[in-house]
């Protein structure tokens, strides 16, 4: 099995850091797709750098583990702080395909991989 963790928020179970309209509900048992021409759902290779994406904010989120079908895909930049600017502007279906906003982009942190479909263990 291909483990990886996923962090998302704890009551809810939904992705966080992700704008309306990409957020996904991870239910134990179900598999969850990525929205189609995304980079896909954003997961680590360990736990423990699950860990050091949420410090200091942890208290309301949860690390689970998913089993990942597909190749993943290591992203070198991903969307920053910045990203709800280019929701409201609904230009995110777009963020990584225009060269303009590159610069609403950091650098992607360590451990992370994107899949196109996982299945949630826990």
């Amino acid at each position: 099995m291909n483990i990886k963790y996923k962090v998302v928020i704890e009551q809810s179970r939904k992705s966080c850091f992700a704008p309306p309209g990409y957020t996904k509900t991870y239910k134990k048992g179900a598999k969850v797709k990525a929205k189609k021409g995304t980079l896909g759902l954003m997961v680590f290779k360990t736990r423990k750098q699950a860990e050091d994406f949420i410090f200091p904010q942890s208290y309301d989120l949860q690390i689970i583990r998913v089993e990942c079908f597909t190749r993943g895909r290591k992203p070198i930049r991903v969307a920053g702080i910045n990203y709800k600017i280019l929701a409201r502007v609904k230009a995110f279906d777009s963020f990584y395909s225009i060269e303009r906003y590159y610069y609403y982009l950091t650098v992607a942190p360590e451990g992370t991989l994107c899949y196109s479909e996982v299945r949630v263990i826990d």
